[in-house]
C-alpha cells in the first residue's frame, strides 16, 4: 500500500507538476484497500481466505487512514513530525492494552443482561478522547479487535486466562448477534473518521 502509493505520488508530481506532499496526499486514498468494498465480496472464498481479506482490508483501511493524516496534518515531514507521531503512537499503545484489558474483564465479570452498550460507549468515549488530545484513536480499535477476535490463540497466557476466556469468547459470540448494532458502530466509526 505505501508502495503504490509513493509510486502513484510520483506519477502526480512528475505529470501533473504538483508538490510531492500534495500528490503523495492524493495518492494514499487509491492506494487503501477499503474492508467496505472488500469485506462484502468474500462471501464464496474459504474460511481462511475470509480471514486474509478481512484482516488485510482493515489493516489497510487502518493504516491509510494513518498515514493520510500524517502526511495531510503536518505542513512540514521531518525527524520532529515523526518523533511526535512516534511518541503519539506509543501513547496511544499504552491507552489501548489498559483499555484492552479493562474492557475485556468487563466483559467477563459483567453479570447483567445489559452489558454491551456500556462497554460499546466506552469504547466511543476512549476513541473521542483520543481524538481530542489527537492521539491515533484507530491503532485502539485495531488492538481491541485483535484481542477479541483471537481469544483462541492467546488463552493459553497466564494472565489472559484471569478474564476467564471461555465466557469471553461466548459473550463475544452473544454479540454478534446484534447486527443493527454493529452497523449503528460501523456508522459512527466512519463518521467520527469524516469529522
Amino acid at each position: 500500500m505505501v508502495s503504490f502509493a509513493f509510486i502513484l505520488a510520483f506519477l502526480f508530481h512528475f505529470f501533473g507538476n504538483y508538490s510531492f506532499k500534495q500528490s503523495l496526499t492524493n495518492a494514499i486514498p487509491f492506494s487503501v484497500i477499503s474492508s467496505a468494498i472488500a469485506i462484502p465480496s468474500i462471501r464464496h472464498l474459504s474460511s481462511s481466505d475470509r480471514s486474509f481479506v478481512i484482516y488485510e482490508s482493515s489493516f489497510s483501511d487502518i493504516i491509510g487512514v494513518l498515514f493520510f493524516n500524517f502526511i495531510a496534518l503536518n505542513e512540514i515531514i521531518n525527524l520532529q513530525s515523526f518523533g511526535q507521531f512516534g511518541f503519539q503512537v506509543l501513547i496511544i499503545f499504552i491507552i489501548s492494552i489498559t483499555a484492552t484489558i479493562g474492557l475485556s474483564f468487563l466483559l467477563s465479570k459483567i453479570e447483567h443482561h445489559i452489558k454491551f452498550v456500556p462497554i460499546i460507549l466506552l469504547i466511543i468515549l476512549i476513541y473521542e478522547v483520543s481524538k481530542i488530545y489527537h492521539l491515533p484513536a484507530l491503532i485502539f480499535i485495531l488492538m481491541f479487535g485483535l484481542v477479541i477476535g483471537n481469544l483462541d490463540e492467546i488463552k493459553h497466557l497466564k494472565w489472559v486466562q484471569k478474564f476467564r476466556p471461555e465466557i469471553l469468547k461466548s459473550e463475544v459470540k452473544n454479540s454478534m448477534r446484534f447486527v443493527e448494532a454493529a452497523f449503528i458502530i460501523r456508522a459512527l466509526f466512519f463518521c467520527c473518521l469524516v469529522s
